[in-house]
Formats: structure tokens, sequence, C-alpha cells
């Protein structure tokens, strides 16, 4: 479906940058919305987030050690 892509990329063209306080802030003109790119950005932070918490995890056992013990030809 191509609407959905052109719709974004177009809400995106409509905004506007301002930089405050050494951060970069989206403002809408006039008649036009930002709710897409909110989305879009609300869900690449969650992904990024649970990705970073996912990779701290580690395992309670080595992985090589219960290798080495499934492999092992008697």
């Amino acid at each position: 479906m191509q609407v959905i892509p052109n719709l974004f990329i177009g809400e995106c063209i409509n905004l506007d940058m301002v930089l405050l306080n050494g951060k970069i802030k989206l403002v809408e003109k006039p008649g036009s919305y930002k709710d897409r790119y909110s989305v879009i950005s609300y869900v690449n932070w969650v992904i990024s987030f649970f990705d970073q918490e996912l990779l701290k995890e580690s395992s309670d056992y080595d992985d090589w050690e219960e290798l080495m013990k499934v492999t092992q030809v008697w």
C-alpha cells in the first residue's frame, strides 16, 4: 500500500524545526499535524529501549559448556 508512506513523508516535510535549548523541536504548520511522525518516533524509542534491555540479559550457564556436553562422543 503506497498511500501510507506518502502520507508519512508529506507530514514530515510539512513540519518546521526550531532549535530550543540545544534541542530540535518539531512544530506543526497551521493546518498540518505530526501524528504519524510522533507514533513512528515513539515506536522506535520503545523498540530501542527493549533492545538495550535484552542485550543486558545474561544467561546463568555457559553456552559453550552446554554445547560440549551435548556433542561429547563416548
